[in-house]
């Protein structure tokens, strides 16, 4: 099975947003110890412990985007938009993972999954290959 454009373009999305991530985590453990926070009249230990709620955070974040790329490698776009839509809003917001949501939901995928679930269809993965070669669907 092959996904549709905006699929694959969500797919990468979500794989580049993952890189991004990774590096600006780095950038900010390692990058801690460059910075003189008693400038901003901040104590060390404080300033550590913003720093690691940040960091955990943002490795939940990148958690859930990482669960939303392997459901998109799957062929489960529907699912990958909704774990990607959560991913991204996960603070700090991440501008990439919200376009790959929209993208997997605006997908022919995407939309045969809420077609399928109006109908009550049980097996969507069915449904979307009759959507997607032009057959009419089975009952």
């Amino acid at each position: 099975m092959v996904l549709s454009r905006e699929a694959s373009i969500a797919k990468k999305l979500f794989l580049v947003d993952i890189i991004f991530g990774i590096i600006s985590i780095l950038l900010v453990i390692f990058g801690f110890g460059y910075f003189d926070f008693t400038r901003l009249g901040m104590s060390r230990d404080f300033a550590f412990s913003l720093v690691a709620i940040l960091v955990s955070v943002s490795l939940m974040g990148l958690v859930v985007i990482y669960y939303a790329y392997m459901k998109a490698k799957k062929f489960d776009i529907y699912n990958a938009g909704i774990y990607g839509l959560v991913g991204s809003l996960v603070p700090p917001l991440r501008i990439l993972s919200l376009i790959g949501a929209v993208l997997c939901f605006i997908s022919k995928e995407g939309k045969a999954v809420r077609m399928a679930h109006k109908k009550g269809k049980m097996n969507a993965r069915k449904f979307i290959e009759d959507v997607r070669t032009g057959k009419k669907p089975r009952r």
